[in-house]
């Protein structure tokens, strides 16, 4: 893999094509969807304030 490490700096991230199997595509962002539902309920009541 290269990695274009100027554009790294410069953005402050980095896109990794390919990195999920595309089967694992939904159950990953399923969690992903829970874990920011479950993120915004916390701030809802104000436990991040």
């Amino acid at each position: 893999m290269k990695v274009d490490l100027e554009k790294f700096r410069d953005q402050g991230y980095l896109i990794v094509e390919n990195a999920v199997p595309p089967d694992q595509l939904q159950d990953l962002r399923l969690s992903v969807e829970l874990m920011v539902d479950g993120e915004k309920a916390r701030d809802a009541r104000g436990l991040w304030r």
